[in-house]
């Protein structure tokens, strides 16, 4: 049964929310706050969330659920005039999409269905595009390949070595990249990505795990940043959530 959790005080909308979920065979999970959201995540498996945008503490708890629990779907529930930046701030966290607060129970519902659609759609482009992975451990590069293998994205290169992808003409859609190689840096690497292809996706993922790394990290070009050991569902799902992050900011810059 999929499971849906709301965070919204009001009560109109859950009651309606039940109704349309009941006939629907969703599950639904309410919560007035962060705090009671919080402790239903810790004893329930949700597969996505909706969230009142004016919900108090509502940026942290989306950086503590997409660090933590990977495979949920964050979404927002909102007023028409959060503005680009807003947005853009919240899609980078992860946020999915955002639904006007005057749709109804259905039109809500419909919209959650509607964006469900499309993961099968990013999981279908994931298969597509170029990717490359690079790791001095060729255990990490045959587990990455095993992960990417079982969900049929198959057009990927492996490196051994940073130098190989450095003096290699090829460029890729989507980048993994340990931090410490034996012959660079992951830093070096994501200046050279960047300066070959702006717009790629730069994925570390590294057993360094100290929030200052991580920050810097990020801050030097990278995407985001997975923290070995991991299974496949969080690379999977990391890999998904960037490739939304993507295309939604590239229509975001449609409409600047």
């Amino acid at each position: 049964m999929y499971s849906i959790l709301l965070i919204d005080q009001n009560n109109d909308l859950k009651e309606a929310l039940k109704i349309e979920c009941a006939e629907k065979n969703y599950q639904l999970f309410t919560a007035d706050n962060t705090a009671q959201a919080s402790s239903i995540l810790s004893q329930k498996e949700i597969h996505i969330i909706i969230a009142n945008f004016y919900t108090a503490k509502l940026r942290e708890f989306i950086e503590k659920v997409t660090n933590e629990n990977n495979y949920i779907l964050p979404f927002i529930l909102s007023d028409e005039d959060v503005s680009y930046d807003t947005e853009n701030n919240f899609y980078e966290l992860g946020v999915i999409d955002y639904i006007p607060s005057q749709k109804n129970a259905l039109e809500i519902l419909e919209h959650v269905q509607e964006i469900m659609n499309k993961e099968g759609d990013v999981l279908n482009l994931l298969t597509k595009i170029k990717i490359a992975a690079i790791d001095d451990s060729q255990l990490m590069l045959d587990m990455i390949k095993e992960i990417l293998n079982s969900n049929y994205i198959r057009n990927v290169d492996f490196y051994n070595t940073g130098n190989d992808l450095l003096t290699s003409s090829k460029t890729y859609d989507l980048y993994l990249t340990d931090m410490m190689l034996g012959d660079t840096t992951g830093k070096v690497l994501i200046d050279d990505i960047r300066k070959r292809n702006p717009h790629a996706i730069i994925i570390v993922i590294s057993s360094l795990d100290d929030y200052k790394t991580i920050a810097n990290v990020l801050s030097s070009g990278a995407d985001d940043y997975i923290i070995k050991p991991f299974d496949d569902e969080i690379l999977l799902s990391r890999l998904k959530s960037n490739m939304r992050s993507h295309f939604l900011y590239q229509d975001l810059e449609k409409y600047k």
